[in-house]
């Protein structure tokens, strides 16, 4: 395999960055020059450049599958309003083992409503992050929302928090494209009481979390 086609698939692995388990815009800009790119290879009628297109390829699936599930409209408006607990100081660790990002969590405007803020190199963001917490059966559910951008519609990461106590939880993203992006939140309500129970997350990337 090339250096050419190594180098492009590293890059799609590490385009997926998340502040903490939540992706972030970038995989999404770089999958448009994936293809642009992948196009013109096709374009060349050589079994080099179609060995390196199909590498290409790999590497986008890898950022495609990297992603919790993004939604347009949150689970719902916050039916988990037991939320006291949350709030203070948390540290996440990857599922490698390695320091995951810090955050501080405040109180929503609404029940079942958080407002997390990022902490980096000790200083908190200036602008919190609105989370919406959901109960369905036995489960907690986060919509964690992003503003969108020139690339992106805003939108919210779907996640299963698993409480670990009131100074421990675990987060674990629900696959991307477990349902469509355009649903209701009765739609998407409706999905996880029905799948809740199944194989509908990524369960190699769960992050911990403890109170700092």
């Amino acid at each position: 395999m090339s250096d050419f086609a190594v180098g492009w698939i590293s890059l799609a692995a590490a385009a997926c960055p998340r502040t903490g388990i939540m992706c972030t815009v970038a995989a999404h800009r770089i999958l448009y020059s994936f293809f642009r790119l992948i196009a013109i290879i096709f374009r060349k009628n050589t079994c080099l450049m179609k060995q390196i297109s199909l590498m290409l390829l790999l590497g986008v699936m890898l950022v495609i599958t990297g992603c919790p599930l993004n939604t347009e409209k949150p689970v719902d408006e916050g039916s988990y309003t037991a939320t006291g607990w949350l709030t203070g100081k948390w540290i996440g660790q990857k599922a490698n083992g390695t320091k995951g990002n810090t955050y501080i969590v405040e109180k929503g405007d609404k029940p079942g409503n958080i407002r997390v803020y990022a902490v980096t190199d000790g200083k908190r963001a200036a602008k919190p992050r609105p989370v919406v917490l959901s109960s369905i059966g036995n489960k907690i559910f986060i919509s964690a929302y992003e503003e969108g951008d020139e690339v992106d519609d805003s939108g919210y990461y779907i996640m299963l928090m698993v409480k670990k106590g009131n100074n421990a939880f675990d987060l674990m993203p629900v696959k991307e494209h477990s349902i469509s992006s355009g649903s209701t939140s009765k739609e998407i309500r409706d999905w996880l009481t029905a799948n809740a129970d199944g194989d509908i997350y990524v369960a190699d990337e769960v992050e911990h979390y403890k109170k700092g």
